[in-house]
């Protein structure tokens, strides 16, 4: 019973894995594919985008105000 369970497994492991390389080899050819001539012109407008001023104004807010419990969820007792 455990050569069978061994060799079920082993057999699971290869798929798993061939799977896994043809995952991977995907991924990298993807990965090759953003090395385009558009990469330049990509940055520039992140880099310009970057300049832009915040969609949202950030602000302070009280401490001690905790309307929806968060501060209480992570509070230790002492």
């Amino acid at each position: 019973m455990n050569r069978l369970a061994e060799e079920l497994i082993a057999r699971e492991l290869e798929v798993l894995a061939l799977g896994l390389e043809l995952s991977l080899s995907r991924t990298v050819e993807l990965l090759r594919s953003y090395r385009g001539d558009l990469r330049a012109e990509a940055w520039s407008e992140f880099a310009e985008a970057e300049s832009l001023p915040e969609p949202v104004q950030g602000r302070r807010t009280h401490p001690d105000a905790d309307h929806y419990g968060v501060g209480r969820a992570f509070a230790v007792e002492a």
